[in-house]
């Protein structure tokens, strides 16, 4: 089931994905991998095509439990199947190494979101500025913001750099591949007179109206860091917005590339009532050494389900490719749990 998860992270590069996982009986652990209406991985069965078409369709939020109503070899009546959308963790890429970039740089270190910067300065785009940027790419934004350079479909795009020209440059190049995000810096004017030139290039309204520009919520900052602060506001809601996706952060992916010795187990948050400290699609990682990536929460949730996943591990509970366990607490026991009140936490374990 690892190979699963590392072909879905090649998916993710592509943008969001729809992953169902069937909980019970006979074919327990089975998974379909979709994007629209093509299955990417997974067997191409009228079953699956019955469950693709009712989320598809379906406006209720992801992610969440579905019962399979229909007989077949797949999905069985009675089934449960666990459906979720799944997007990379956005990866931030900075058009501009200036003042403001260098405060963002900053925050987004403490919010532990990976980012690219770009600028055509050799002295504004180095190492040394940004010593914990996944890349520094010094030279023509054009160059820069190739495809071929690979940002995900969900890369978020932060423009800020020198001047109207070079912001011009980068947003025409961005609105030409996917994206999840683009900001770009202004005056209410110069983002009016550059909207108005990419209009005349042929670029839709609604492609424009989709950039978050003047860049920021406005809270009337002034200094590089009052912005800066702004733009990181905006981006954490951009990300918290998406209600329906889950998200594969990188050092998990990471992991999961990487060949693990010996028996490994997926725990994920498939459902909740009331409330708990992560939400549904939360993940970790258990060896049988114990939990060694990932959280679902901390707590005496986290370190039970830790306890039954390196159990499983430890193939001490049958050798089953998937189990669900639920941990039902009332407001006497929630504090030992971990939970602010009352509720229920299932969690699937999924054997890799």
């Amino acid at each position: 089931m690892s190979k699963v998860y590392e072909r879905l992270a090649k998916h993710l590069k592509d943008g969001s994905v729809c992953v169902a996982t069937i909980l019970s009986g006979p074919s327990a652990g089975e998974k379909v991998i979709w994007r629209g209406s093509r299955i990417l991985e997974g067997k191409e069965k009228e079953s699956w095509q019955e469950v693709m078409g009712a989320v598809n369709q379906s406006e209720a939020s992801l992610p969440r439990i579905i019962s399979v109503p229909t007989a077949g070899e797949t999905a069985p009546a009675d089934t449960r199947i666990f459906v979720e959308r799944l997007m990379q963790e956005p990866e931030l890429v900075i058009c501009g190494g200036g003042h403001i970039s260098l405060e963002l740089a900053a925050l987004a270190d403490y919010l532990e979101y990976s980012y690219v910067i770009l600028d055509d300065r050799e002295e504004f785009c180095n190492p040394f500025r940004f010593p914990r940027a996944k890349a520094c790419i010094c030279g023509a934004f054009s160059d820069g913001l190739a495809v071929e350079k690979e940002f995900s479909g969900n890369a978020y795009y932060v423009i800020v750099t020198r001047g109207h020209q070079a912001d011009l440059e980068c947003l025409e190049l961005i609105l030409q591949h996917p994206y999840g995000y683009i900001g770009m810096i202004g005056s209410r004017g110069k983002v009016a007179r550059t909207m108005a030139v990419l209009q005349e290039k042929g670029y839709s309204g609604e492609q424009l109206s989709a950039v978050h520009a003047p860049i920021g919520l406005p809270i009337g900052g002034q200094t590089p860091k009052e912005i800066a602060v702004s733009i990181a506001a905006q981006l954490v809601e951009q990300k918290n917005r998406q209600d329906s996706a889950s998200y594969l952060d990188r050092e998990l992916l990471e992991r999961l590339a990487r060949k693990q010795s010996g028996r490994t187990v997926m725990a994920t948050i498939i459902d909740k009532q009331g409330s708990a400290p992560r939400g549904t699609g939360s993940r970790m990682l258990v060896d049988k050494n114990g939990i060694f990536c990932g959280t679902i929460g901390g707590g005496m949730v986290e370190y039970e389900a830790g306890r039954a996943a390196r159990a499983m591990a430890l193939e001490e509970t049958g050798t089953e490719p998937i189990q669900t366990v639920s941990y039902q607490v009332n407001n006497r026991t929630a504090a030992a749990l971990g939970m602010w009140c009352g509720g229920e936490v299932e969690v699937m374990l999924e054997l890799l």
